[in-house]
């Protein structure tokens, strides 16, 4: 996980003037991930507050737009809100402003919308950015060229970052969401620059893995992030901060269970302790085998120790 830095975090415009920001610099956008293009428009963001002697600043939204416009291609958000606000806060940003979107919101044109932040806000706006294909307000229509004529008549810089371009493919979230549900780590990474991570509470499970096993799981409920395919991974579950060597089950339990939904269960190599409830994320590292069915628990007893000590093997010396 990205080390905390002070950020502000509110969810109202007026409040940047109420903690001492007279002047900001803004980037417009989701920021799911916080991933390789995300950060080139935060680089120039940051160069804008700089120029102007401004504070940059990121406005988003939650829950994510298409939750309203456009529920069923809602996606489940990579990063959790601290993560997000960790890697904003690392990529030179001081403020982010989470404005609620709501379908009064989601009925504003791009002109109304900004209306509505030069009129609540006690603060500057000296200047704004955002990706070439970015689009807002109702049925998107304002593109970067609305947004540009919108800076120029009312005093305002503003300037578009070119999309992030690697290995001749456009970065972007959904194609990070399509490298991971594929196991293709190496690129996933790539477009992140960072570690391929997913968040969620511990919960109850059946209590299968410590009896009948003895290899205890903690059973996660996702929050954030998106699986791999099914099977069993190198991982490290972080807890409180702190990284516990993790072999990782992502699957149907297809020993002990006919069909049923896919579960995800960590068994974290040197803990002991309750995790019920806890908060945790997983970050990971290697893919180890596809899940299989066995003919009875003692042949799956059997691979989960050769797992284990593989996965030992491959966590050592690893970093986070």
């Amino acid at each position: 996980m990205t080390e905390q830095i002070s950020i502000l975090k509110t969810t109202s415009i007026p409040a940047l003037a109420e903690h001492g920001i007279t002047r900001f610099c803004m980037a417009v956008g989701i920021f799911d991930g916080v991933h390789q293009g995300h950060r080139h428009l935060l680089c120039r963001l940051r160069k804008m507050a700089e120029r102007m002697d401004a504070v940059p600043v990121v406005l988003t939204f939650s829950p994510h737009p298409k939750v309203i416009v456009d529920p069923e291609h809602a996606p489940t958000l990579m990063l959790s809100p601290e993560e997000k606000a960790a890697r904003l806060a690392a990529c030179g940003v001081k403020a982010i402003v989470t404005l609620p979107f709501t379908p009064e919101l989601a009925a504003m044109t791009a002109e109304d919308f900004f209306d509505y932040i030069l009129q609540e806000s006690p603060a500057e706006l000296c200047g704004f950015c955002v990706g070439k294909r970015f689009h807002c307000g109702a049925k998107g229509h304002g593109t970067t060229d609305v947004l540009a004529a919108y800076g120029k008549a009312h005093g305002i810089h503003f300037e578009s970052e070119p999309e992030y371009v690697l290995n001749g493919e456009i970065v972007s979230a959904s194609s990070i969401r399509q490298a991971i549900a594929a196991g293709d780590f190496a690129k996933a990474r790539a477009f992140l620059g960072d570690d391929v991570m997913f968040y969620g509470t511990v919960v109850s499970g059946f209590g299968i893995a410590g009896t009948k096993l003895e290899h205890p799981t903690a059973n996660i409920e996702l929050e954030y992030g998106v699986l791999p395919p099914c099977g069993v991974y190198a991982a490290f579950t972080i807890i409180d901060g702190k990284r516990h060597a993790t072999a990782l089950q992502i699957g149907k339990a297809p020993t002990f269970l006919n069909n049923g939904p896919v579960r995800i269960e960590a068994h974290l190599l040197d803990f002991k302790g309750n995790l019920y409830d806890r908060n945790v994320a997983v970050h990971v590292v290697e893919f180890i085998r596809p899940e299989k069915k066995f003919p009875n628990p003692e042949a799956l007893m059997k691979q989960i120790c050769s797992d284990v000590e593989n996965i030992r093997m491959v966590l050592k010396g690893k970093d986070l």
